[in-house]
């Protein structure tokens, strides 16, 4: 069966966003500029992202564990980035062991900045279809904020585990979306909580 999303997945833009590119608006796109989904010209510099991104399929029936920011969960479920079950085990485990909320936990392992998300809500959403996207662990992330005690953050300076993240293109399609998963449940937390523990400076490795 084929990958309900290839269609976004095969946009030459996906692969650089999942290395953690950004786009910027563009004006006349030159040769061989990569264009982002909004005719935005993908820049080369990068910031967080997936190392050395791995192409995966997702059967359907996989549980899938997502954190975001917005404040309804059918747009926190539009979201491209994800972890699969296993995966989110990993993180609640390192958050057990280290008495941290798993948010926090999460923006350590997955190098997730605070300005980059609240991470004010948790979903669980099981696949309907199967999806195609790009998996493996997180690349360093600078933050920019108050709260990070340095502006580096490094995965593996906590955990020698590594966490795999997924990149799945096209959730942001609402017709799309219904037919690729389904929402199991959602929780949501006050925004102090998912930056309690967190401390970029402090390495931590189990």
């Amino acid at each position: 069966m084929a990958a309900l999303n290839q269609e976004y997945f095969d946009r030459p833009e996906v692969l650089r966003m999942a290395q953690g590119q950004s786009a910027v608006p563009s004006g006349t796109p030159g040769p061989g500029d990569i264009l982002g989904p909004d005719g935005q010209i993908m820049v080369p510099a990068s910031n967080g992202g997936i190392q050395n991104p791995k192409e995966v399929l997702i059967p359907p029936g996989t549980t899938l564990i997502r954190f975001a920011n917005a404040p309804f969960v059918h747009h926190a479920a539009a979201g491209a980035w994800w972890l699969d079950f296993p995966n989110y085990k990993i993180v609640e485990g390192y958050a057990d062991d280290t008495g941290k909320p798993v948010q926090a936990a999460m923006r350590e392992l997955c190098a997730v900045p605070v300005e980059w998300s609240g991470m004010t809500l948790l979903i669980q959403a099981v696949t309907r279809s199967p999806l195609v996207a790009y998996t493996g662990p997180g690349k360093l992330a600078v933050a920019q904020n108050k709260v990070s005690a340095v502006k580096t953050i490094d995965p593996l300076r906590y955990s020698r585990q590594q966490v795999m993240q997924l990149y799945i293109p096209g959730l942001q399609s609402p017709d799309l979306l219904k037919q690729a998963m389904i929402v199991r449940g959602y929780t949501m937390v006050a925004p102090e909580v998912s930056v309690k523990g967190y401390n970029p400076a402090l390495s931590i490795r189990r």
